[in-house]
């Protein structure tokens, strides 16, 4: 008589996930910052582009699944209720228009004070993998658009310089 093998499978399709939340006030403010690097060197992203109306737009990005929103309200709290998060949309450029993604939430940054409170983040916590290259291009950005004069050719080259490194 031969070996039965038999694979036990629990019937988990009435388990309810709960829903969470990140209580701050339980970690230790230096941790969560080295947490958020590290978060920030896999999820993460530094961004510089021009609109169409040649306005420069400078932001800070982490894209995360929807079941994770709660770490994104727990950055937002961390970094003192700056940015924004909300639900990705997907833009048909032919229609222009719309449609929520499914799933992802993202922690969005991009106002000229908001961005300076990210890169302090980022210079007393700092990132380890490739993504520390651009973090210092974006920095550089970041420091250029709030000098007053004109730095149009010069942040435009290190946009194009960001995206290099980054693949885009």
């Amino acid at each position: 008589m031969g070996t039965i093998n038999l694979e036990i499978r629990p019937d988990i399709s009435n388990v309810e996930t709960p829903a969470y939340t990140v209580d701050l006030s339980a970690l230790d403010h230096k941790a969560f910052g080295y947490w958020l690097s590290g978060m920030t060197d896999g999820e993460g992203s530094f961004h510089y582009y021009r609109a169409q109306d040649g306005q420069p737009h400078i932001r800070f990005r982490i894209r995360l699944r929807e079941d994770d929103l709660a770490i994104l309200e727990a950055i937002r709290e961390y970094w003192g209720g700056i940015g924004h998060i909300y639900r990705e949309e997907e833009k048909d450029h032919g229609t222009h228009v719309s449609k929520p993604t499914e799933g992802f939430e993202v922690y969005n940054t991009q106002k000229k004070r908001e961005l300076l409170v990210v890169v302090k983040h980022f210079e007393e916590f700092p990132l380890l993998s490739k993504k520390a290259m651009s973090f210092q291009v974006w920095k550089r950005i970041v420091y250029l658009f709030h000098e007053k004069g004109p730095h149009a050719e010069e942040l435009d080259a290190l946009g194009d310089r960001l995206k290099g490194i980054q693949g885009y």
